[in-house]
């Protein structure tokens, strides 16, 4: 995949927000940019956003009332829709996507887990940053409902993903112990991504997948 440049736009409020997705973003490649309290202080912030905004194709605002009252923000969203950007909003306390860019709908983190979110945006938009997302959600520890909500999330894209995606969610799924007992994910998801994929997943990761989630318990090869 070429390198990709995305732009963050927020409110100072919601500064720990952006510095979350600017993280995540950040470890799956893609190079984040937030305008932090120095920058926006400097004498040439101005040019700085412009400038970032111009190399940017990926555009991300965190929509808040403050967002909606804030200029500058506006502005940064007439920038990005003149420019035919890609949109991922998101909503931090609920406001809906609004003027040029209201046709894109966009959800809550009251709904659900801002990362979740930003990963099903990049299916909708960029999906192999989107499925690199989600490999790297299925790494960390986490609990039972969110490995269900992050399949619940590929679930539609099973036939799309390339096979060597799927062997990595697979082997994630292996590996984390709170993927395979997940009871939506053993009984559901990883089942139909078993029938659906089995001839393009590798045979022993096809086994010990298979078999982790049928005996809820961890494979042993002896």
């Amino acid at each position: 995949m070429e390198n990709m440049n995305a732009f963050i736009s927020y409110q100072n409020a919601d500064i720990n927000f952006a510095k979350k997705v600017k993280e995540f973003l950040d470890d799956i490649k893609i190079n984040a940019f937030i305008a932090n309290d120095d920058l926006r202080n400097g004498t040439d912030w101005k040019e700085a956003i412009k400038e970032s905004l111009q190399k940017s194709s990926l555009f991300i605002p965190l929509l808040s009332e403050k967002f909606k009252k804030s200029d500058w923000c506006s502005q940064e969203i007439g920038i990005a829709y003149g420019m035919n950007m890609a949109v991922v909003p998101i909503s931090t306390d609920g406001t809906r996507s609004y003027g040029f860019i209201s046709n894109v709908q966009s959800k809550s983190i009251m709904e659900k887990d801002i990362l979740l979110l930003l990963c099903e945006g990049l299916l909708n938009t960029y999906f192999d940053y989107g499925i690199k997302a989600i490999i790297k959600m299925l790494e960390k520890p986490i609990s039972f409902y969110y490995s269900e909500q992050i399949f619940e999330l590929i679930e539609p894209y099973f036939d799309k993903i390339n096979k060597t995606d799927i062997n990595e969610i697979c082997k994630c799924s292996i590996e984390n112990g709170q993927v395979w007992p997940a009871r939506m994910c053993a009984r559901k998801y990883i089942p139909e991504l078993l029938n659906m994929r089995e001839n393009d997943i590798d045979r022993t990761t096809y086994i010990q997948l298979k078999y982790q989630i049928e005996n809820q318990t961890w494979y042993r090869d002896d």
